[in-house]
């Protein structure tokens, strides 16, 4: 069991160090960590899009751009918001959401896409993965042991109690991170929608049909390995 969990894991940091994680996936995660841990605060009252991106891209200190698509799209879109101590990233989620926009990583700089350039189409879908967090239990049989006739068990037979169950090889985040590094590529991060977690032992997931699929072949792999 510990070559097979070797060899998932091993894969996984091939995921995340090698062809699917290069220099524009670090520069990525890196914008994606300023965006939830910066806090701004904003006051748009009737704000073109170019002002609020300006406002955005000199508070983050993030390359922060238009698709042309959305500027062809919603030429006058105009904000209203006002927050204060709020994550960058909350604060482009409550102004894009409900013009059903979004932003995404590309060509090395955060862009405001359309929900069709984003081609989201998530579906919610649930997996029982007790079997993958249970703790296994290890059987031992009796050992025979010779003992004195005044002993507790002058019958010479000492039968040793099973050792308490085995923490399970995959807890519930070492499960999500080897989900997230093995499939789905860079979904996870430029799709807003995108979401897992896992609790009670059921594993709930918002992705595209594509990636449900990598995500069903990934934990049967998984389970080959108990």
């Amino acid at each position: 069991m510990r070559n097979g969990m070797g060899a998932i894991l091993a894969g996984a940091a091939l995921a995340a160090g090698g062809g699917a994680w290069g220099q524009d996936d670090a520069g990525r995660a890196a914008a994606l960590r300023r965006l939830d841990s910066l806090k701004i605060s904003v006051d748009f009252r009737e704000t073109g899009l170019p002002a609020a991106v300006d406002y955005l891209r000199e508070a983050t200190g993030l390359n922060i751009v238009v698709s042309p698509r959305v500027a062809e799209k919603e030429p006058d879109l105009r904000f209203t918001l006002r927050v204060r101590d709020l994550s960058a990233r909350a604060v482009l989620r409550l102004m894009l959401r409900p013009r059903d926009l979004a932003v995404a990583w590309r060509e090395g700089a955060l862009q405001v896409v359309t929900r069709e350039e984003l081609g989201s189409g998530v579906v919610l879908k649930m997996y029982d993965v007790r079997a993958h967090l249970v703790k296994v239990q290890d059987f031992v049989g009796p050992r025979m042991e010779l003992s004195s006739p005044d002993s507790a068990n002058p019958m010479g037979v000492k039968v040793e109690i099973d050792p308490p169950p085995a923490e399970p090889p995959v807890n519930e985040q070492l499960l999500q991170e080897l989900v997230r590094a093995n499939t789905g590529r860079r979904s996870w991060e430029d799709n807003p929608d995108a979401s897992i977690s896992v609790a009670n032992g059921i594993l709930v997931v918002s992705q595209t049909p594509a990636v449900h699929r990598e995500i069903g072949l990934l934990l049967a792999k998984l389970q080959q390995y108990r």
